[in-house]
């Protein structure tokens, strides 16, 4: 099948670690093929990726194009070569262990000493003619990259748009300035984009939780409760898209707020006479450990998370999740000797 009209090889090959110089930026019919596992496996921990290093888009290499720095998420320069189509531009690829730039920058991986690692593998004269570098950064990995140590070393850090739609228009229109009042908006669009994933990503952890059921029931014949894998499921499903409008900011919060609105179906049940209060409280004690659960994992998901909050987040209420999953199995054994 043939290549995009962007196109070369994403994964050029690096011989007794010699950089090539700069290679035109391709992509085939496979990548795309690599760009939907990468969606729907979101967050496995090897991603797809491409080589790190420096690209261009056009027909020839200019070092007058605006270079744009990016990481080595595949998805992200798929994304980055699309939009930048017909547009000659340069792309400065970092090595970011196949991390988008928004976690990547907060966890250390976008930054400064990555971005100076990889341009002083180019003679400066590939790069430009001036005593002074203009690269442009996305804005979301600002947290990562100390703009003051690329000064130091006659870089000028320009700071562009949030989205990769706006950047071809920003790009055919310099002097370039910093786009400081660009913002996230984490909306129904980038939502949906998430629930597939992590729905997937919880599927995983929902077959784990209904296994243990099920071994615990060969073990105390207690009754094996296969509603908990739906349950974990629906969660993963209805928590992104109820995410703005669940009461409280942190994200364990929206959790606990969802699992009360879940656990009333069992609350009902139980003055329907129904099921047992041990079976009840299992039941409801299983939905807030999974919910709580499923909101810290859900951090990793969201433009709108802070990597410093979450840290302190996951320490705050992680022991509360696993506090709930323990009182679960309690009264899960406890249901089984009424039974």
């Amino acid at each position: 099948m043939k290549n995009d009209s962007c196109c070369s090889n994403l994964n050029p090959t690096q011989e007794n670690n010699v950089i090539k110089p700069p290679q035109r930026l391709v992509i085939a019919w496979f990548d795309y093929v690599k760009m939907f596992f990468n969606w729907l496996f979101l967050f496995r921990k090897k991603p797809y990726t491409a080589t790190p290093g420096l690209y261009f888009t056009g027909d020839e290499y200019d070092k007058k194009a605006p270079l744009v720095v990016t990481c080595n998420f595949l998805s992200t320069v798929l994304l980055l070569c699309r939009r930048l189509k017909g547009l000659n531009a340069r792309l400065l690829i970092l090595d970011t262990n196949g991390i988008n730039v928004w976690c990547s920058s907060g966890k250390g991986k976008f930054s400064a000493e990555e971005i100076l690692s990889k341009l002083n593998k180019y003679d400066r004269e590939i790069i430009s003619d001036s005593e002074e570098i203009e690269i442009i950064l996305p804005k979301l990995s600002l947290s990562g990259v100390k703009l003051s140590e690329l000064r130091k070393n006659k870089i000028k850090p320009v700071i562009g748009p949030v989205y990769a739609k706006k950047l071809k228009h920003y790009l055919e229109h310099p002097p370039y300035k910093d786009c400081i009042t660009d913002t996230v908006h984490f909306g129904l669009k980038a939502r949906a984009y998430t629930v597939v994933p992590t729905a997937m990503q919880f599927s995983k952890y929902a077959i784990l939780m209904g296994l243990f059921l099920l071994i615990l029931d060969n073990i105390f014949k207690a009754g094996f409760h296969w509603q908990v894998i739906p349950i974990a499921i629906a969660i993963s499903i209805v928590y992104p898209f109820l995410f703005p409008w669940l009461p409280g900011k942190r994200f364990a919060v929206k959790g606990i707020s969802l699992a009360a609105l879940f656990s009333l179906y069992d609350v009902y049940l139980f003055t329907q006479g129904s099921i047992l209060v041990s079976i009840m409280i299992f039941y409801i004690a299983f939905i807030f450990g999974t919910s709580i659960f499923l909101a810290l994992s859900y951090t990793g998901n969201s433009a709108v998370s802070n990597y410093s909050r979450v840290k302190k987040e996951i320490v705050s209420f992680l022991p509360l999740s696993a506090l709930f999953y323990i009182a679960a199995i309690v009264f899960y054994l406890i249901s089984g000797i009424y039974r």
